[in-house]
């Protein structure tokens, strides 16, 4: 840590919509951490961040042109487009930099194990962005399941519909699969943090885009853990965007909606009567709205990270003082990275097989 403060000392690289409204807010609101610099290809974004959240020091475009990076950056947050991860990955734990990088860690499984091996040999902290695991809503439905409140765990089901007239950056068609590998890592570490054990690929069905993007219209994945069966639904040219995951219990099913940090939970309905439908509707709906209510007053505060903060303090306590980070190492995101491309090759000898 810097000898010049007794707080770990960051810098962010990559000024986009996750470091603007996530990293750096729970960087300045951590007691044990400071923001010290930022640096971005665009000198626009420096001058507004810098505006926006007080002096800074800057840099632009090239990291070896910020002499402050040296001696007084503890750890560095890497929020740039993925293709740029793994060589400013390389940079910064050469120069002796801890470091969080957003998901997904690396766009080649080759290039995150390199990040995994240079991490231990130096003895470097290498964290990804996994954050929705730690969110109110996975972090409640987590100990439900361990608890037994479910009861026996019959299967877990993920969907996401993605309307693709939202805020996106303008690089994810150059990814393998487009979006998909951008946004899917969130999916497939959930269910990594849910299941009992490491969850098995099955097999994927991707339906071509419509409007010719690399980006596929549709997308199913099944995994299995032990004997759970696991489904993800990724429609990515849906009407709206909704991201919901279903964990299905003996005695009751809960519902982690992703995008409002809500966790909606019920009995079985038993025989699906008339009765019973309505008990079910009900206790949806009041743990829905009770819920909303509660992240509604977090984002009205801008305080809903969606566990953004507490990646950050994981990461933290691990530099300070070497405790685990479970779920969210530069291993688990190679882990992820590993899953991915088992699915892109399945859908990519699929559809080579089908021409």
């Amino acid at each position: 840590m810097s000898k010049k403060s007794d707080k770990l000392n960051f810098a962010v690289v990559g000024l986009g919509w996750a470091a603007q409204n996530r990293h750096i807010p729970c960087i300045l609101h951590n007691s044990k951490t400071n923001l010290i610099g930022v640096i971005d290809r665009n000198p626009t974004r420096v001058q507004e961040v810098k505006k926006k959240f007080g002096s800074l020091q800057t840099a632009v475009s090239d990291v070896g042109n910020a002499d402050w990076l040296d001696d007084s950056i503890d750890a560095v947050i890497i929020a740039t487009d993925p293709a740029s991860h793994h060589q400013l990955a390389r940079h910064f734990l050469h120069n002796g930099k801890h470091l969080l990088v957003e998901k997904p860690l690396t766009t080649s499984v080759e290039e995150g194990v390199e990040l995994v091996d240079i991490s231990e040999k130096r003895g470097l902290k290498c964290a990804v962005g996994f954050n929705f695991q730690f969110s109110h809503s996975i972090s409640t439905l987590k100990k439900k399941i361990e608890s037994g409140e479910l009861g026996k765990i019959i299967s877990i089901e993920a969907f996401q519909w993605s309307n693709p007239k939202r805020r996106l950056p303008d690089w994810y068609e150059e990814l393998p699969l487009g979006l998909f590998f951008d946004e899917s890592p969130h999916l497939f570490y959930l269910l990594r943090n849910l299941s009992p054990v490491e969850p098995s690929f099955l097999t994927a069905i991707s339906l071509p885009s419509s409007k010719g993007y690399n980006t596929p219209s549709i997308i199913t994945i099944h995994f299995q853990a032990g004997d759970i069966p696991m489904r993800i639904l990724i429609n990515f040219e849906a009407t709206i965007s909704e991201w919901h995951l279903a964990v299905h219990g003996s005695r009751k099913i809960a519902i982690a909606d992703i995008f409002r940090d809500v966790l909606i939970s019920t009995r079985t309905d038993g025989t699906h009567r008339a009765r019973d439908i309505l008990k079910t509707s009900f206790s949806m709906v009041r743990s829905h709205l009770s819920g909303t209510a509660r992240s509604g007053v977090q984002l009205l505060r801008k305080q809903l990270y969606y566990g953004t903060d507490q990646l950050l303090d994981r990461f933290t306590d691990a530099v300070l003082f070497n405790s685990e980070m479970h779920g969210m190492s530069v291993e688990d995101g190679l882990q992820v990275t590993k899953l991915q491309y088992e699915v892109i090759n399945s859908v990519l000898n699929e559809n080579s097989r089908s021409k």
